[in-house]
């Protein structure tokens, strides 16, 4: 967020990069700290804690992550477009699916999963839905620089890819709460540009 408090945009990209690469280095430091730490004492925690540490410290090794699971499941969701033009479904990608001994084709990412579902076309009007809801993000903190606007573009980035996650209750409703504010924002802004006329 600090990144895009920068009065111009042109400082916002620098600045990104800048705090993605701190905040990495503070994960690393802080990952090989608790491994090498007393961490792992308590037995109800310690495979826990040690299974998340190891595939974070070592994202792309097959056997202490599934962050490659996660990638070729992404991959194979886009790839069933060659074959499934029009989607699996509404419920191809929820245990639903599971239910009268169909396949469960979840890819875990909302975009993917939205393509799964609906195909090509229900696809990619939610990639527009998406692109359109941090544009107005973004405008929105432009114009106001107010904190709200700074806390609703927050939001929508931490849950990126989380947005209609059926396990993700309470969560799925504040995203949508948050795209739900910024539309109402800009109906008001463009009612007032045209007050101003």
């Amino acid at each position: 967020m600090w990144a895009v408090q920068g009065k111009r945009r042109s400082i916002w990209m620098p600045r990104l990069a800048y705090s993605l690469c701190l905040a990495l280095l503070g994960l690393a430091w802080g990952l090989v700290t608790i491994q090498e730490g007393d961490y792992f004492a308590h037995p109800a925690h310690a495979g826990l804690i040690e299974h998340q540490v190891a595939g974070l410290l070592n994202p792309l090794h097959p056997e202490k992550s599934t962050g490659m699971a996660h990638l070729e499941m992404a991959a194979d969701g886009l790839s069933a477009m060659a074959t499934h033009p029009l989607g699996y479904g509404l419920g191809a990608t929820t245990p639903a699916a599971l239910k009268y001994g169909g396949h469960l084709r979840s890819a875990e990412v909302d975009l993917v999963n939205v393509f799964l579902s609906l195909g090509i076309f229900g696809g990619l009007a939610y990639a527009l839905i998406m692109l359109q809801t941090f544009a107005l993000a973004a405008h929105y903190w432009s114009i106001t620089r107010s904190p709200l606007a700074l806390t609703l573009l927050g939001v929508l980035i931490i849950q990126l890819g989380g947005w209609l996650q059926g396990g993700h209750y309470a969560l799925s409703a504040l995203d949508w709460l948050c795209i739900g504010a910024l539309d109402r924002f800009d109906s008001e802004e463009v009612e007032e540009a045209l007050l101003r006329r």
